[in-house]
């Protein structure tokens, strides 16, 4: 580890871990709703049998272009909650 006075945080020649994170969000589909979800598993059901409900990304899209936002977000209404389904082959994979 090499450390220079005018950083304040280490610098590593072979930094013990590298990691990549790359989160894309899109916006919902007008007029999608849990019906749907049946209607689309419906004809994939022989591939993936499997699913699990996973709760809404409450989280908003990003901008290309740079804004002010807040990093706070919170929701009281449960009046029509969003879902989201994961669905899996036989091995859950």
């Amino acid at each position: 580890m090499n450390s220079t006075s005018s950083s304040r945080l280490p610098r590593f020649d072979q930094p013990p871990v590298i990691e990549t994170f790359l989160g894309v969000q899109f916006t919902p589909i007008t007029g999608w709703d849990i019906p749907f979800f049946g209607i689309f598993w419906e004809t994939i059901r022989e591939q993936y049998p499997k699913y699990k409900v996973a709760p809404y990304l409450i989280t908003p899209p990003e901008e290309l272009e740079p804004s002010v936002r807040s990093n706070v977000s919170i929701s009281l209404s449960m009046a029509h909650a969003q879902l989201r389904l994961w669905f899996y082959n036989a091995t859950e994979t």
